[in-house]
């Protein structure tokens, strides 16, 4: 069986009188608690938070340096700027995150309708495409078709149909340049109807 240790920061025994440190904390915890609390509550939504803020105000009394501690007849007023410090930045950290979030929603849901309308374009795109290549004359479509979809090689393409290489590369660059005028016409079309 494993056992962890955790270590606890060094504190003094004592405050220099015969008060020990711990007793001295509690007793300002007993003494200040609600109005901490209430301090808090102006600055916080949640009462979650409030309690978060008077606890590290706490434990802040606890771990400061014996040199450091506020004397008893200022220690009310140290324990609510602490209390106020410490929930002024517990609602700034609160607010920056929410915004962070806010902003990654929003960028998730530009890339989701980014995504669709890619998907939507490169739909409308390839349909233009076949429709385009339907009207190709048929010894063009066929070499596309073998060159661009079946991935064939300009040797392959010009044995299965007995053409010279020249003759498949020269079809195969009229039926490109076909479908690249005609769709760029068409796309010119639909700015011109848009504007």
């Amino acid at each position: 069986m494993l056992s962890a240790t955790i270590s606890t920061p060094e504190l003094p025994a004592d405050l220099g009188d015969s008060c020990p440190r711990e007793k001295f904390v509690v007793e300002a915890e007993r003494e200040h608690i609600r109005v901490m609390l209430s301090v808090a509550r102006r600055y916080l939504n949640s009462e979650d938070l409030c309690w978060d803020a008077v606890q590290e105000s706490l434990l802040a009394l606890f771990t400061i340096r014996p040199e450091e501690l506020p004397r008893p007849e200022s220690l009310r007023g140290w324990l609510l700027r602490a209390v106020r410090l410490r929930s002024l930045h517990l609602a700034r950290t609160l607010h920056r995150r929410r915004i962070h979030e806010e902003a990654c929603a929003c960028l998730r849901c530009l890339a989701l309708v980014c995504e669709l309308s890619e998907a939507v374009e490169l739909n409308e795109l390839v349909r233009s495409v076949r429709r385009e290549m339907a009207q190709l004359p048929q010894s063009q479509r066929e070499i596309l078709e073998m060159r661009d979809f079946l991935g064939l090689e300009y040797s392959d393409i010009s044995e299965r149909l007995r053409l010279p290489i020249g003759t498949v590369r020269s079809r195969l660059h009229r039926a490109r340049a076909t479908i690249r005028k005609r769709l760029m016409s068409s796309q010119e079309r639909r700015f011109s109807c848009a504007s």
